[in-house]
């Protein structure tokens, strides 16, 4: 790696996929209990399963 790629590069996490948002979302305990008990990984497969419900139902 020489200079010129160091001072291209940016600092943090790199970018992938489509962007987020940061939301408050108020969902049930037990809903949340059940995907924490699922272990690390769990806001993942959270959001996989609003995509999927989202594909199934399609949009509004």
């Amino acid at each position: 790696m020489h200079i010129g790629e160091l001072i291209a590069r940016k600092r943090g996490r790199p970018v992938a996929g489509e962007s987020k948002t940061a939301i408050s979302l108020r969902v049930p305990d037990s809903v949340l209990a059940g995907f924490k008990a699922t272990g690390p990984g769990w806001q993942t497969r959270m959001t996989d399963a609003q995509a999927e419900w989202l594909r199934a139902q399609g949009p509004a």
